[in-house]
């Protein structure tokens, strides 16, 4: 005779993070944060000595293991982040957080996104852009890289345009003005989240309505008295890909 296999069918409870969640932790961590201190000095010392890569643009990675719900980790970041900084101010840091699956990760979010209290705060704000060439955008398909054989390049070009050019208000009819208009809403929607979230959430909200008007505003006047060089200039690859017969 054959035999059953008996399957569990049942979910699988979620397993009991070993920590109160809710931020609950981090509000009442002060004796974990205390005990740390002493190690703060080590810290200091091994962003001041650890190797720096050799590309100056390179990115250094700090790795945190064990971050809970943040709260003490934000010193501690502090420390080499500025230790780091000091060392070469144009080389990217990734900070890495990570514990436990069952982590109160929702907290540790709030608070880096929390300026009254996240480690990035103050700091020059980042907005990363890498422009690709056309080469690496083909090195993938060539003999070798990592899409050769399951795919191919039929054929491709590369285009370089210029915002302020393609513009009609500007290119056809040379009027700076309503083109700054248009061209800044446009810079606007990309830019006004990440700008300016680190604005003190205490402020009354007129106060931070009137920055962020005042910001746009001048960044409007800029481009409209040089739109060409205010503006983007566009380098774009366009591959047709197909898949080998």
């Amino acid at each position: 005779m054959g035999e059953t296999a008996m399957v569990n069918t049942e979910p699988t409870p979620p397993k009991a993070s070993v920590m109160a969640g809710r931020g609950y932790y981090s509000r009442h961590s002060e004796p974990q944060g205390a005990a740390a201190a002493p190690g703060f000095g080590y810290l200091a010392a091994a962003a001041a000595a650890v190797p720096l890569p050799a590309e100056r643009f390179a990115p250094i990675t700090i790795a945190d293991y064990g971050c809970a719900g943040g709260t003490n980790e934000v010193r501690p970041m502090e420390i080499l982040l500025e230790g780091l900084r000091t060392r070469r101010p144009s080389t990217p840091i990734n900070v890495l957080h990570t514990d436990l699956p069952e982590n109160d990760f929702g907290s540790l979010f709030a608070l880096l996104a929390d300026p009254a209290r996240s480690y990035p705060t103050g700091r020059e704000p980042v907005y990363p852009t890498w422009n690709r060439t056309l080469a690496e955008f083909l090195a993938p398909f060539e003999p070798g890289g990592a899409l050769s054989g399951a795919l191919e390049v039929v054929e491709h070009r590369f285009d370089i345009t210029d915002d302020a050019r393609a513009y009609p208000q500007f290119a056809s009819d040379g009027d700076a003005e309503t083109f700054a208009a248009a061209y800044t809403a446009f810079a606007r929607a990309i830019t006004e989240p990440s700008f300016f979230r680190w604005l003190r959430t205490d402020r009354p909200s007129g106060e931070r309505d009137r920055i962020i008007a005042d910001f746009y505003r001048d960044l409007q006047a800029r481009i409209a008295a040089d739109p060409v060089t205010a503006t983007c200039h566009w380098r774009v690859a366009t591959l047709r890909i197909r898949r080998p017969a």
